[in-house]
């Protein structure tokens, strides 16, 4: 059994956690700055904000095609960066509308 699964069968929450998430794609130019926010088990979220301004970077780093440059990301208090992708991967939904 998974970290995430077995998290899972003990809290079934789902919360996810940014904690002070900085995030650059080259060195020195970040998108993301000190980002913090919460999201709570079963609440719906909208990420809006002009081109560039880092909502596919939030998405991607949550399912960790990319790694923070420093902070974490949590669900249910684990650190992504402990679990394995792909079962973390098939606990996360999202709807992309344009």
């Amino acid at each position: 059994m998974s970290q995430l699964q077995a998290r899972a069968r003990e809290a079934r929450t789902g919360e996810i956690r940014f904690e002070q998430v900085w995030f650059a794609y080259k060195e020195g130019e970040y998108i993301l700055r000190d980002l913090d926010f919460t999201i709570q088990p079963g609440e719906k979220v909208a990420i809006v904000g002009p081109t560039g301004a880092g909502k596919s970077s939030i998405i991607r780093l949550l399912c960790r095609l990319y790694e923070t440059s420093q902070g974490r990301i949590l669900v249910d208090g684990a650190d992504i960066r402990n679990l394995p992708q792909g079962e973390l991967r098939r606990h996360i939904g999202c709807n992309f509308a344009g």
